[in-house]
């Protein structure tokens, strides 16, 4: 039971990691195109905080 536990978690890593690196490429581009809203969405929730 032990050995295939670690399997399974080696297996459940080894697959998030290749998930993780292939989204990155995608994710890096909507963080770049998220990133210019996200600068203009902060500086709206700053305005708003002070306000409150």
């Amino acid at each position: 039971m032990n050995i295939i536990a670690e399997l399974a978690l080696i297996a459940m890593i080894v697959i998030l990691y290749l998930k993780i690196h292939f989204m990155e490429r995608r994710l890096l581009k909507l963080l770049k195109k998220l990133g210019e809203v996200d600068t203009t969405l902060k500086r709206g929730f700053e305005k708003g905080a002070r306000k409150g």
